[in-house]
Formats: C-alpha cells, sequence, structure tokens
C-alpha cells in the first residue's frame, strides 16, 4: 500500500502543525509548478521567494518527493458598504465611505506529477485547505484555473466564476481624441522605476504603494470591492511584469500625483494591455494613445471594460471563487463575484 506524507497548511502564526522530514518543500514545490506549467524559474523563484512560507503550502511526499502541491497567498479585499448609494460627485463623498476588511486566500501553483495523477491527492489537498480556510476565519478562497477542464475539476469543490474580465481589441483609430493630456513615461525596468519614484521620497516605494492603493480606489469607484496590495505585493507584480518583457507606463497630473498605470506586454501579432488602472476614463484614453503611438502594431489587446465600450469585446471569467465566511450575506457575495479583481500574478 503506497503510504503519503501530507504537510499541512497552517494560516496562522502558532498553527504550524509541519512534520520535519529531509525533503526541501520549497525546491520541490518550486521544480513541480514549472514542469507543470512550464513558467520561467525566474518567475517561479520570485513568487516562492516572496510569498514561501511552510505554513502556507500543502503538499504530498512519495519517496522523499513530492508528488502534488499548493501554495496559498493571503490577499485583503476592501468593501466600501456605502459605495452603492454615493458619487465621486458628492462634496463629502468620501464621508460616506465605510470600507470593510475581508480575508482572501488564493491558492496558486495547483499541481500533480502525472504518474501519480488520477489518485485523489489533490482532492485531498483542497478540501484540507478549505477546512483550515474555514477555521481560520477567512471569508473567500480563490483561483485562477489554467484551461476549462480545470475550471470543471474545480466546480466539485464549490467554485463558482467570479471576477469577470473585458476582453477585446482595439483599433488605434477608435481610441478618442479627446484626452487630460497627462505626463506619460513608460519603464521596462526595475532599475529605472525605482529612480523615478524615489525622486521625491526618502523611501519611494512605499509612497508609490500608497499612491497605486489610491488609484485602485478611484478606478474602481463603480464596483464595491478591491485587492489592496502591500508593499512586497506590489513589488512583486512590478517585478513580474519586468521578468516577463514587459513595461509599466505610469500617468501623472499637476503636482506629480499619480493619475494612471498600465502593464504592458508585447505580443506576437500585437500589445496587450494586462492590467489598466486610471483615474478615469480620460487619463485611460492618453494612456492607450501612448501605448497605441510607442509600437508599430495596429491592435492593443485590452483587459478591461474599455475594450467594449471603444472596440469589439466579450466578458470571461479571470477566476473562481468559493465564499467560506459564515457572516456574509449572499448580496455580498454576489457582488464579490461580479467584482473586477486583478491579482497581476495570473
Amino acid at each position: 500500500m503506497n503510504k503519503y506524507t501530507k504537510y499541512n497548511i497552517a494560516f496562522d502564526v502558532g498553527d504550524l502543525n509541519i512534520c520535519k522530514d529531509s525533503i526541501n518543500i520549497k525546491e520541490g514545490a518550486e521544480k513541480l509548478w514549472m514542469n507543470t506549467f512550464h513558467d520561467s524559474e525566474e518567475y517561479v523563484k520570485l513568487i516562492f521567494n516572496t510569498f514561501y512560507n511552510d505554513g502556507l503550502v500543502e503538499c504530498a511526499v512519495r519517496d522523499n518527493k513530492i508528488v502534488s502541491s499548493l501554495l496559498g497567498i493571503p490577499f485583503k479585499f476592501r468593501y466600501n458598504k456605502n459605495r452603492d448609494c454615493i458619487t465621486r460627485q458628492h462634496p463629502s463623498y468620501k464621508d460616506y465611505m465605510s470600507w470593510v476588511e475581508l480575508r482572501g486566500l488564493y491558492l496558486c501553483g495547483l499541481a500533480t506529477d502525472p504518474e501519480y495523477r488520477g489518485l485523489g491527492l489533490m482532492s485531498g489537498l483542497i478540501n484540507e485547505v478549505l477546512e483550515r480556510a474555514v477555521a481560520s476565519g477567512y471569508d473567500l478562497v480563490f483561483l485562477i484555473p489554467a484551461n476549462s477542464d480545470l475550471r470543471q475539476y474545480y466546480r466539485k469543490f464549490g467554485f463558482e466564476d467570479a471576477f469577470p474580465k473585458w476582453t477585446g481589441v482595439i483599433e488605434p483609430e477608435k481610441i478618442a481624441k479627446n484626452g487630460c493630456g497627462v505626463r506619460i513615461e513608460y519603464f521596462n525596468t526595475l532599475d529605472s522605476l525605482l529612480e523615478n519614484i524615489k525622486i521625491s521620497e526618502k523611501d519611494g516605494l512605499t509612497q508609490f504603494c500608497k499612491e497605486f492603493d489610491g488609484l485602485e480606489r478611484e478606478s474602481l469607484s463603480k464596483g464595491s470591492f478591491y485587492i489592496t496590495r502591500s508593499e512586497k505585493e506590489l513589488f512583486v507584480a512590478i517585478r513580474e511584469c519586468f521578468v516577463s518583457g514587459g513595461r509599466i507606463y505610469i500617468a501623472r497630473g499637476e503636482g506629480n500625483e499619480l493619475e494612471g498605470m498600465a502593464f504592458v506586454y508585447k505580443k506576437d501579432n500585437g500589445v496587450k494591455v494586462y492590467k489598466i488602472s486610471s483615474k478615469d476614463n480620460c487619463v485611460k484614453t492618453d494612456l492607450l494613445k501612448r501605448i497605441s503611438g510607442d509600437f508599430s502594431e495596429n491592435r492593443i489587446e485590452l483587459l478591461d471594460k474599455y475594450a467594449c465600450e471603444a472596440g469589439e469585446g466579450c466578458v470571461c471569467y479571470a477566476g473562481m471563487l468559493k465564499i467560506v465566511g459564515n457572516d456574509l450575506t449572499e448580496e455580498v457575495a454576489d457582488k464579490i463575484r461580479k467584482a473586477d479583481i486583478s491579482l497581476m500574478l495570473d
């Protein structure tokens, strides 16, 4: 009879029920991820070096080898329960905000060695994670399926389609002509970006993180949820963009305030704007005009609702979600499912 050793995920300090063994769990989980999804070693190590914790990994081991594993990454969501009844034009709209913080757990790198598939190993790991998430007071657990077959697989655990994404192609001539005239710069290396954001602040990255958090609140003013990113999480998203050969565009207005930001990747048949945040569509238009002008391609693939307004697009679901918090009403749960949320780690 095959015997498997399971390393249980632990979400809270003091709850680390990890069996010590000669196996290097971190390296084994990294290798399994790379062999399964074929992501670059640089990208996978970036994720593990930043987020790995013995208490945030779940795996099955056979003959001193990890054969099934997943990594959990905690994220915090902010929910403004009064957002739907206010507008930015209200003279004191900020006084009406009532933010509630929710705890979410992102599951990534869910992989099983081909030789050991069909044995129920991953099912056991997922069920263990869900049980512990409930016991630890998490409100939601979510993941990004790699394909439609996996999406169907996760449904049996109670995961539902969530986080709609508007994706489409915009021809340059269809981008609105009128913009705001904001100052836009792009960066394709970490050093160039850090040099820019540290010009006026002693701790530029911390300040930039606060600016980006504020921009997210502004850009999602018609929604109720957004992910609050720590300095560490935002730094990883920036690094991941540069590791993948992308560019980051930053729009600043008068007084040097951050008004827009876009994560752009060059593709074989054009460019892809994976993430774009802006205070309004006017700034978004300026960003898209600059991106279009910087590349010779005649198409822009955009993961944003603007793609449906300015071109031909459709809605797809970026992830899947399972509500595990007992205190969330169905109304709030439905709003979470429909929230336009991007991890920038998927």
